[in-house]
This record gives C-alpha cells, structure tokens and sequence, in this order.
C-alpha cells in the first residue's frame, strides 16, 4: 500500500512543475509544452522539442531538466551553437520519455520505411498517420488546405502529419489530447490557443 504523504508529496512537486513549465514563454514555446504534457499524461512514449536562446545557456538547460525530472520524465539533450547577428544563438534538443528504454531508441537506425514507423511508434503518433507518412500518403502540411471539418482549435494542437485515408480517426485521437491538456492546465492550452 502506497503511503499517501508521499503520493501527496509528488502530486504537489508535479503541480509545480507544470507552474513552472507555464510560465517559460520565452525559453519553451506552447507546441513544446504541449509535447511535454502529453508525454507526462501517458498520451505518447515520448516525444521531441527543441529551445533557443542567447543567455545563461546552463541555467536554463538546468531549469528545463528540474521541470522535466519532478515531472517523471527522462531527458536527452543536445545542444548545438549558432552565431547570428553577432549573437551566440544555442539551440537544446530535448528527447523525453517515461521509459529510459524508449529514450534511448530514438533517433536510431536506418531511416527507411520501417525506421520511420518505428520511431512513429516511440513517439505515439497514431498508427494511420506514422504508416501513410512511410508510404507518402498525407495530407498537405498547410493549415489552409486542411479539410474545412477539421476546426481552428484542432489545427492550433496539431503535431503530427495526418494521413489521407484516416485523417478524421487521427482529429479524434488528437481532441482526446486537447481534452486532457485543457484539464490539466488551462493556462498552456490558452498559450497554444493563442499562438501565431
């Protein structure tokens, strides 16, 4: 039997931690987020984001690491430098998971068919949509050109290519996601509400 102070305890770190992770609006954008809260929602096995910035790159990577372990999430980061405009531009690229297992799977292997089903697979995309994006069978990425079914809200959430022949079965299981996030915290579901 789980002892409730210490179920109490982690509830109360993981509230925090999604504080937190809603008010990086500079360093964590609102598609990143909601990677984020479906990885820790169960939602998808894992997931990836990446972040810029030109300042206080150990901080911040220290932050967005604290928000991702009281979250019970595993990260791999990487980190690559630009200079643009004179400027130090330092880009993370995130890849988190509950399972250490998955994490370490991403990005593996020879990028065929079936590497791009797997990897489809690891981060919980829809099985129609991660077999019609090997076989090239998707809809046209543009938002305007999308089927008029599918609504303004459902475009803002999207993070996956939809397939031809399922696109409908996938806004179903995408809504679910939308659903869960808007419960858990409405101020991130606002974020990507309100997004360009």
């Amino acid at each position: 039997m789980e002892n409730p102070e210490i179920n109490k305890s982690k509830e109360s770190i993981e509230s925090g931690a999604i504080k937190k992770l809603e008010n990086l609006s500079v360093l964590v954008g609102p598609h990143a987020k909601l990677l984020i809260l479906s990885v820790y929602l169960n939602l998808k096995p894992a997931s990836v984001f990446q972040t810029q910035f030109t300042d206080k790159p150990n901080e911040i990577l220290d932050e967005i690491t604290d928000i991702m372990k009281n979250l019970g999430l595993y990260s791999k980061v990487t980190t690559s430098e630009h200079f643009q405009d004179s400027s130090n531009l330092v880009s993370l690229y995130f890849a988190i998971s509950k399972d250490e297992k998955v994490l370490e799977k991403i990005g593996v292997g020879v990028r065929n068919n079936e590497y791009h089903k797997k990897q489809g697979e690891y981060f919980g995309f829809p099985e129609s949509a991660t077999e019609a994006f090997a076989e090239k069978e998707l809809l046209d990425i543009n938002p305007d050109t999308l089927p008029p079914e599918i609504s303004s809200e459902d475009k803002k959430f999207l993070f996956f290519r939809l397939s031809k022949k399922s696109w409908q079965d996938e806004i179903v299981w995408l809504r679910k996601i939308e659903d869960k996030v808007k419960t858990l915290s409405p101020v991130i579901y606002e974020q990507i509400m309100n997004q360009k």
